[in-house]
C-alpha cells in the first residue's frame, strides 16, 4: 500500500486576519501590523498553523487594500516593511506560515492615471 501524500495546507488551521479590524497597536483606531505581531502567542495557542492576512500593500485604500499601487511596500497605516518582515519572522519562529489573500494578487497595481 502506498503511504498517503499528506499536504500541511490540508491539515493546517488558517486564522483570517483583515489587518484593519484585528488589533490596533498605536490607538489611531485601526488596526495594524504590530497588534498582529502582540497576538502571535494568543494565535499558537489557538492551535493556528497558518494566518491568511488581507492585504497589507501600498495602496490608496479605495477598495479596502485591495487596490494595491506597490507591492513592494506596506501601507502607511499598517506600518512598515520592516515591520512586516518581523512579523514574517515571528510567525515563523512559531511554525506558522504567513500567508496573503489570493484575491489581492489577482489584479496588477493600478495606473496613476486610472480614471478611478
Amino acid at each position: 500500500m502506498k503511504p498517503i501524500k499528506r499536504h500541511w495546507w490540508k491539515e493546517c488551521v488558517f486564522y483570517q486576519i483583515y489587518p484593519r479590524s484585528f488589533q490596533d497597536s498605536n490607538g489611531d483606531g485601526f488596526g495594524d501590523i504590530r497588534g498582529i505581531i502582540n497576538r502571535i502567542d494568543y494565535l499558537v495557542e489557538l492551535g493556528v498553523g497558518a494566518i491568511w492576512l488581507g492585504p497589507v500593500f501600498k495602496s490608496p485604500q479605495d477598495d479596502m487594500g485591495y487596490d494595491i499601487s506597490d507591492y513592494r511596500d506596506i501601507y502607511e497605516g499598517f506600518g512598515t516593511l520592516a515591520a512586516w518582515e518581523e512579523l514574517r519572522d515571528k510567525l515563523h519562529e512559531h511554525d506558522t506560515k504567513p500567508r496573503g489573500d489570493p484575491a489581492a494578487y489577482t489584479h496588477p497595481p493600478l495606473p496613476t492615471s486610472h480614471p478611478v
